[in-house]
C-alpha cells in the first residue's frame, strides 16, 4: 500500500506541470499572453488592450483621418479617441475616424474646415467648393438654396457656376483651360471637313470615270462579238449554196 501511494504520488508530480502548461494564462488589460511562454507580457507601440483575456495579440489603435482630430491618445488600455472638426460630419458615429463636408456647406482652399455656404451660394456634393447661383436675367423659374442651383425662367439662360470669392483665380483658371479646349474640339471638326470635302470629290469623280471606262469597254466587246457573228453568218451562206449548186449538177 505504501508502494502504491509513492507512485501515485509521483505520477501527480509529473502530470502537474504539463496540466499548468495545457491552461492559458489570463492577462490584464494592456497585455496580451504570449503563445510560446504562456506568459502575459505589455502591447507593443501604437496597440492596445482594453480587456482581459487569453488573447495572443493587442488590437492596432486607431488613426483620425480625414476632417476628425484626436481628442485623446492611443494607451496600452484604451484606443485613440477621435472627433469631427467643426462643420464636418462623421461617416461613423462611434469612432468619428472619418468625416465629410456635407452638402450645403463648403471646404476652405487648404481643405481643413467645412463651412456654411452663405446667401447665394451653393454645394450638392459631400467635400465640395461653394458654388455662385446662376445669374438669371429672366427672374428664377425655381430660387437656388444651400444645397441646389437656380433654375432660370428661360432655360437657355445662365451664367458659368463659379465658388466662393477665395478661389476666384483657380475658377479662372479652369474657365480658361475650358474655353481653350472648347475652340480646339470645335476648330478640329472644321479642319477635318475641309480636308474630307476635296478628298470625296475626287473619290466621286475617280468613281464614276471608272465606271465610264468599263460601260465603255463592254460595249465596244458587246459590239466585237455581235461584228463577229454577222460576219460568220455572211460566209456561211454562200458555201451551202455552193453545195447545193454541186448537188443538183450530180443527179
Amino acid at each position: 500500500m505504501f508502494w502504491l501511494m509513492k507512485v501515485l504520488s509521483a505520477l501527480l508530480c509529473l502530470l502537474l506541470p504539463l496540466l499548468n502548461a495545457s491552461v492559458p494564462t489570463v492577462c490584464q488589460p494592456g497585455q496580451f499572453r504570449n503563445y510560446n511562454t504562456n506568459k502575459c507580457e505589455p502591447c507593443p507601440v501604437n496597440q492596445y488592450r482594453s480587456k482581459s483575456g487569453t488573447d495572443i495579440s493587442c488590437d492596432i489603435c486607431s488613426t483620425c483621418k480625414k476632417g476628425s482630430e484626436i481628442i485623446r491618445m492611443c494607451t496600452k488600455t484604451e484606443d485613440t479617441l477621435c472627433s469631427c472638426k467643426s462643420g464636418f460630419m462623421p461617416k461613423d458615429v462611434l469612432k468619428q475616424e472619418i468625416c465629410f463636408c456635407d452638402k450645403g456647406y463648403g471646404l476652405n482652399d487648404e481643405g481643413d474646415k467645412c463651412e456654411n455656404c452663405s446667401n447665394g451660394y451653393f454645394t450638392d456634393k459631400i467635400d465640395s467648393i461653394c458654388r455662385k447661383w446662376k445669374e438669371c436675367k429672366s427672374g428664377f423659374k425655381v430660387p437656388g438654396s444651400r444645397t441646389s442651383d437656380a433654375v432660370c425662367k428661360n432655360t437657355s439662360e445662365g451664367l458659368t457656376e463659379a465658388p466662393t470669392a477665395t478661389s476666384k483665380s483657380s475658377f479662372q483658371m479652369t474657365i480658361i483651360s475650358s474655353t481653350t479646349s472648347s475652340t480646339t474640339t470645335t476648330s478640329l471638326p472644321k479642319n477635318r471637313q475641309n480636308i474630307l470635302f476635296p478628298v470625296l470629290i475626287c473619290v466621286g469623280i475617280l468613281l464614276l470615270t471608272g465606271l465610264l471606262c468599263m460601260w465603255k469597254v463592254t460595249h465596244c466587246i458587246h459590239n466585237n462579238k455581235k461584228e463577229a457573228t454577222r460576219q460568220e453568218s455572211v460566209c456561211k451562206k454562200p458555201v451551202e449554196e455552193s453545195g447545193e449548186k454541186s448537188l443538183s449538177l450530180l443527179v
